[in-house]
This record gives structure tokens, sequence and C-alpha cells, in this order.
């Protein structure tokens, strides 16, 4: 009997270490790692009117956020944590700041959308004089002589309705002032004079017209001598609010990136300079903020240009 019962016992001994070993063999092993998210791409180019699509792996939730400059620009659809869908409205450039969690941890990422016009196909033709069967017995006048005529240089004029490819400000017009924190600004035959204390600004914006509306100025020129501290120069982006134009303080007047970029520094100096500003995304502004974040500073403006394109020194001289 007691036989029996150590047998049995040996056999369940068995079993149960057989069991343990399988347990231990046939269970997958953790992946210690989880995988990190990835975006299918960091830089997309996409034809006015069309779509396309970016997709994201092994995250378990995004967040898709886009600028208000970049929503006049794309718009998105069919946002998920496996990606998104794009549409192109109009040119220019956009950034999507995309927000990805995986487990416990967050990956930030951004996205640049370049919009490119849409590519139309010339259809005009030019009438030609098919009759080639026409009477050939006739025949053909001699063409009289005629001075040959210099070359006129192609005009720099512009149609009313568009705005001129180069605009030199106006300082008495064009300059805007906040309620507070403004700077002081008095104008005479030599340019502007403007007294700058700690977190003052000015504004020099294009004129509230139609013509100006139409304008796509990507470069400004600002001839100057500076005493103080530092000045910080942003372009305001012209495609970024709806009154830029009517109103610049009330869509400019606060620290928002898609209204305002930065584009450079005025720095003292006593011998006059000219700096040449434009913005890194190609930006088409109506105006400019100089503003002080120092403890004072004496600027004289000579003019202030406002360009569709970069211009040398002759053509520069040239504004009016």
């Amino acid at each position: 009997m007691r036989t029996m019962t150590r047998n049995k016992a040996k056999g369940f001994a068995v079993l149960l270490s057989a069991a343990m070993i399988l347990g231990t063999t046939v269970m997958p092993a953790v992946d210690a790692k989880a995988k990190k998210p990835k975006l299918s791409k960091t830089k997309i180019s996409i034809e006015q009117g069309k779509k396309a699509k970016v997709t994201v792996k092994n995250a378990k939730k995004v967040t898709w956020k886009l600028t208000k400059a970049g929503k006049k620009i794309i718009s998105l659809s069919k946002k998920s944590k496996k990606g998104v869908t794009i549409k192109a409205k109009k040119a220019g450039k956009a950034k999507i700041s995309v927000i990805m969690k995986a487990k416990k941890k967050t990956y930030k990422k951004k996205l640049t959308v370049t919009v490119t016009k849409k590519q139309t196909t010339d259809t005009k033709t030019t009438n030609t004089n098919t009759n080639t069967n026409a009477n050939t017995d006739k025949a053909t006048p001699t063409p009289s002589a005629t001075p040959t005529a210099t070359p006129t240089p192609p005009s720099t004029d512009t149609p009313s309705s568009a705005a001129p490819a180069a605009y030199k400000v106006d300082f008495e017009k064009d300059a805007k002032f906040e309620d507070s924190y403004c700077a002081e600004q008095s104008v005479s035959a030599a340019g502007a004079s403007v007294t700058f204390g700690q977190f003052h600004g000015i504004f020099y914006t294009l004129p509230n017209t139609e013509q100006m509306q139409k304008s796509n100025y990507k470069y400004a020129y600002i001839t100057y001598t500076s005493e103080g501290s530092e000045l910080k120069v942003s372009f305001l982006n012209k495609d970024a609010g709806e009154n830029g134009l009517a109103d610049p303080l009330e869509t400019y007047g606060r620290q928002e990136n898609d209204l305002r970029v930065e584009v450079g520094t005025l720095t003292e100096t006593a011998e006059e300079q000219t700096l040449t500003l434009t913005s890194d995304d190609g930006i088409a502004t109506n105006g400019v903020q100089i503003f002080n974040w120092g403890e004072s500073a004496e600027l004289v403006i000579k003019n202030i240009v406002f360009s569709e394109k970069e211009l040398t020194p002759d053509e520069l001289a040239a504004v009016k």
C-alpha cells in the first residue's frame, strides 16, 4: 500500500515538473521595448486642389494641430491614430504639429506642407494664314525700307489695379501706434526719429486699399542708424488675419507666431546701414513691427521699402 502511494506521489511530481518546463518554454517572450511611433513623412509637397495622405505607425493616440495661417493653406480630414488626409487649398507653406502617444511616452513631430500653384495648360493658339494655295502669279510687293527702331527698355509701370512692384513707406501715414507701450515718433525731411522705452513697439503697415491687398511683398529694406538696445523686426503675415490691413493692432498686437514672424535685428550703429529682411518661409508681408525688449533705444529711419523681389542698391535707391 505504501509502495503504491509513493509511486503515485513520484508520478505526480514528474507531471508537475513537466508542466512547469512547458510553461516556461512555450510562453512567448515579451518585447521589453515598445516600438516608437513613426511618421511616414515630415515634409510633403502638394499641388493646389489635390489631396495627400500621411500615415503613422505604432501609436496608440495621435493629435493633429494646424496653425491659423495654415488653415488658409490646407485642410485636414480623416484624422486618426493611423494617419491624416491633407487637402491643398492655396499656394504657400503650412506646419502641422503631430503629437503621438505610445504607452506612457509622448512624441512630437513637425510636418511641413508646401502647396504649389495649380498647373494650367495654355490652350490659346495663334491664328495663322493657312491659305497656301493662293494665286502665286501676282507679284509680291517689295516692302519699303524702314528705319530700324531703337529698342525701348521694358516699362516698370504696373496696371492701376495691381500693387506696385516696390513701395516706400510714408512715415506720417503708415505708422501705427498701440494704446500702451508705444514708441514715440517724429518725422522730418531726413526721415523718422523713433524713441523706444522698454517693451515699446511701432508698426509700419501698407495702406488699406484694394490695390495693396493684391500686393505680394516678400522683402523689406530698412535704412537706419540706431543707439541703445537692439531692436527686433517682425513681418506681419499678410495671410494670417482677415483684418490685417484694416486694423493691424487688433490682429498683430499679441504674441502669436502665425501672425508675426521675426525676420531680423536692428543693431546699434552710428553709420547708416541698410538691413535686408525676408522670411525663411517665404511669407508675404503687409507691414513690419519694430520692438524693443531692452531698456531704451533711439532709432533714426531714413526709409523703409517693401518689394516683391530682392533689389540691388541701385534699384533700391530708385524707389520713390
